[in-house]
């Protein structure tokens, strides 16, 4: 029992002294975070001196205190900036933000600063974003981030963030040169107007319009600014070449750009001032022989609404080999005609409609009749298309754009008897653009198609490079001597191109880039073998730009499965 209670007195006096030296540390540990949060006296002088102006004394009361803290080094980068030691203060910004551990936002927005100031564009943009996103982002950084991109020449992503701070203002709006396009038109095909806001949406919708009317070749978007903040804007225009133009040589040459491939063109824009457009084109070679037309104008002066009217005739020599149980050789002759509409719905949605009406003879040399797959006679067809193009996402501070396609057809074939086909194709294309390297632009789409029913021969999806095709598969051949029907053919397809161009020179008359690319693509329900399997065509690709009119593309293509290489020119309009 002593035992017993010497025992018990002995824990009664460790417990005792445990809970001593306990409220001993608790009241430590207060003390210590009371005086830890206290305010440092020291660093309200340096920012009272921050806003008073006083650089020199705040340098040099920041000289007496720890320089471990961010915040004596952000105010003391401040004051470097102020006296215009400016890789100093780049340097003692930095420091801050490694110190501080996370990005912060008044940091930046001064590191910005000081990089705009010894003419770093491009990372004082990157710094600003930085405090943009996280939430910093007032008035000031939102019109300083705007006022960079615009000197980028990124008007786009100047008015994403000038427009959430109500900017700009248009003052006076002048369009230069005023005699090219009719007054009404062109003023109802601008989305702004003097004392309104320059926004993104409007500008996009009068991209839109511009381009479908077809009349100039380049813009350009200047803003003046105004001691009251608001800016004047001068929509600086260059009109397309064509037959008429005042330079002889520049329509001489391109009326004769494709002139190699003994094609001649004829191009006559904005007739009357009303953006009437007439083109047409002339190919003579012997086995390949095409006459194509097609005017367009605007309905009533509606720059949202084009009608068109076009004509084609070819007169060509196919290879049946594959399909055709007679001769090889066959001349085919189209003559088609279409008219339709185009039509833009808002700044993101474009849709068309046409109705077209063909004739097709099909017959060989000999002029002996074909026992051959049913799709190979003569007949006559009337169908109607509908399509659609979407902008699905536009980043233009990244300068990526991404749109959708569709495009549906229904028509009958007579021929020995009435069948009824359809043609359906959807498609997503991407276009980047490096914002800190505008010559690199990289490219990609993929799409597909497929169709039902009893379709003319040429209707057929032909994947390869050929003249008259744009399902591109630059590894295969979409012609042998001259002949159509080598390239892989089939009622469906899958198709995807990665294209990479990077300029490497340009004077103003002349420029050239080169890149890489690699087209896929698979045919369905293909009679060739080299069509039924999936198809890698990878290569490098030239482009000579020649007075901004056209571009001249050499592209040199591997079929991976064959190791065949093909070398194909192309015209690519500007």
């Amino acid at each position: 029992m002593g035992l017993f209670n010497s025992r018990h007195s002995f824990l009664a006096a460790v417990s005792v002294r445990a809970f001593r030296i306990a409220c001993l540390i608790l009241c430590h540990s207060s003390l210590f975070a009371q005086e830890a949060s206290a305010p440092d006296p020291g660093l309200d002088q340096l920012y009272r001196l921050r806003d008073q102006g006083a650089w020199q004394q705040l340098l040099e009361a920041a000289a007496l205190m720890n320089e471990g803290s961010p915040d004596v080094r952000f105010l003391r980068g401040v004051a470097l900036a102020k006296s215009g030691q400016l890789t100093e203060a780049e340097a003692e910004l930095k420091r801050a933000l490694h110190e501080a551990r996370t990005d912060r936002p008044d940091i930046l927005v001064e590191l910005a600063g000081v990089q705009f100031k010894q003419k770093r564009f491009d990372e004082s943009r990157t710094s600003l974003r930085r405090a943009a996103s996280l939430g910093y982002a007032d008035s000031y950084v939102l019109d300083f981030l705007a006022s960079l991109y615009y000197l980028d020449d990124n008007l786009p992503a100047a008015l994403k963030y000038w427009n959430r701070i109500g900017k700009p203002s248009i003052g006076e709006l002048k369009v230069e040169p005023r005699n090219g396009l009719d007054p009404v038109l062109l003023d109802r095909a601008l989305a702004f107007s003097p004392a309104s806001e320059l926004t993104l949406r409007s500008l996009r919708l009068t991209e839109a319009r511009l381009d479908m009317l077809g009349v100039f070749a380049r813009r350009r978007y200047d803003l003046s600014a105004h001691a009251d903040g608001r800016f004047d804007l001068t929509v600086l225009t260059v009109p397309k070449t064509d037959v008429r133009s005042d330079s002889k040589w520049r329509s001489l040459l391109l009326a004769s750009r494709e002139l190699p491939f003994s094609t001649l063109s004829a191009d006559v824009r904005n007739i009357r001032h009303s953006a009437i457009n007439l083109s047409s084109s002339f190919r003579w070679k012997p086995a390949n022989r095409r006459l194509t037309s097609e005017l367009s104008a605007p309905f009533g002066r509606n720059p949202d609404l084009l009608y068109r009217l076009g004509a084609t005739v070819n007169d060509e020599l196919w290879n049946l080999g594959g399909w055709s149980q007679g001769p090889d050789l066959a001349r085919m002759r189209v003559a088609e005609a279409q008219a339709g509409i185009t039509a833009i719905t808002g700044e993101r949605w474009t849709w068309s409609t046409a109705v077209s009406a063909s004739y097709r003879r099909l017959g060989d040399d000999a002029r002996q009749p074909l026992d051959a797959d049913p799709r190979l006679t003569s007949g006559s067809v009337l169908a109607s298309r509908w399509g659609t193009r979407y902008s699905l996402l536009n980043v233009p501070e990244r300068r990526l754009d991404v749109s959708t396609t569709g495009r549906l057809e229904l028509g009958r074939f007579w021929h020995s008897q009435a069948t009824l086909f359809t043609i359906g194709q959807v498609g997503i294309d991407t276009v980047w653009q490096a914002q800190d390297d505008n010559r690199l632009i990289v490219t990609g789409q993929v799409q597909t198609g497929t169709s039902a029913g009893l379709l003319p021969f040429d209707r057929l999806f032909r994947l390869g490079v050929d003249r008259d095709n744009d399902l591109l598969l630059r590894g295969h051949p979409g012609s042998a001597d001259g002949l159509k029907g080598n390239s892989p053919m089939g009622t469906g397809y899958i198709l995807a191109n990665l294209d990479s161009q990077k300029r490497l020179y340009s004077n103003g008359l002349l420029s050239f880039s080169v890149g890489p690319f690699l087209d896929s693509g698979k045919i369905l329900e293909s009679r060739s073998d080299s069509g039924k399997r999936w198809m890698w065509d990878p290569g490098i690709e030239g482009r000579l730009g020649v007075l901004g009119l056209f571009q001249v593309a050499l592209s040199y293509g591997i079929d991976v499965h064959s190791g065949d290489r093909v070398v194909f020119f192309r015209v690519i309009n500007q």
